[in-house]
């Protein structure tokens, strides 16, 4: 038997690569729409929606992006150019996390590095940093609070799309299941995306929607599958294709 790790591959890392590549690709005739958009038509049909995105008239994709390993808190705190921006964000974001966790009275990140002595600490080794001093007294009624923001700094959705207003987190699994815990995150990050973080996302006002959706072996387990992605790039792509023979590969994994 041959081995070769093109076929073997179990890395959603690698699948998500060539899935980048494939939404960013131009509609290729007899096709009337870009891969992105056919993309996007199947997670409009699919159940993360309490409204489902009305797609049918859509014919320019040039405003849709895609993100790849979005490690936007991360970043956008980064980004801020000075510690009263970064304070600023970071109480937007233990508000909104105070409201999904029905946490009251929480501790805001300004007034808590305002009390702190030294340097200050980031957000993804708060708890960690506060045991280290001694000072989690501080957030003694607001440890869920700011554990749940460590958790939030400390995560990627492996990619993220948004078109026409909407906003979707993808998380992505081959051979592996989905985590609850992960899910459960992924929930509560694209909330505080819709809340605090939309003008990084390139939208101008809060998303019409923003939704979590599961990309997976079967619609048993996942709002789109492999299948779906295979489906696509062998319309856009010929058969020597590396992108187009990894989903096929994958597809193969996934029935073994």
């Amino acid at each position: 038997m041959t081995y070769l790790y093109d076929h073997y591959n179990r890395e959603e890392r690698a699948l998500c690569s060539h899935l980048f590549r494939l939404l960013h690709e131009p509609a290729r005739f007899p096709e009337p729409d870009p891969p992105i958009a056919q993309f996007a038509r199947l997670l409009a049909s699919s159940e993360i929606w309490e409204d489902l995105p009305n797609l049918s008239q859509v014919t320019d994709w040039q405003q849709a992006r895609v993100y790849s390993e979005v490690a936007l808190l991360r970043d956008a705190y980064a980004a801020r150019s000075n510690s009263a921006e970064q304070d600023g964000l970071m109480d937007q974001i233990v508000c909104e996390v105070s409201r999904l966790r029905n946490v009251d009275d929480c501790i805001s990140w300004s007034e808590l590095m305002s009390q702190l002595t030294g340097s200050r600490i980031h957000p993804s080794k708060l708890m960690n940093e506060l045991e280290k001093r001694a000072l989690s007294v501080l957030i003694q009624g607001s440890r869920e609070v700011y554990s749940t923001i460590q958790s939030m700094f400390n995560s990627k959705p492996d990619m993220a799309i948004t078109f026409y207003g909407h906003v979707v987190l993808i998380e992505a699994k081959l051979t592996q299941r989905f985590d609850t815990a992960q899910m459960k995150r992924a929930e509560e990050l694209r909330q505080v995306w819709a809340s605090a973080l939309y003008k990084d996302l390139g939208l101008d006002e809060p998303p019409k929607a923003c939704a979590v959706a599961k990309l997976g072996a079967s619609t048993r387990v996942a709002d789109i599958t492999w299948g779906d992605v295979a489906g696509i790039a062998a319309r856009h792509y010929s058969e020597g294709d590396r992108s187009r023979q990894a989903f096929e590969y994958a597809v193969e994994l996934c029935g073994k």
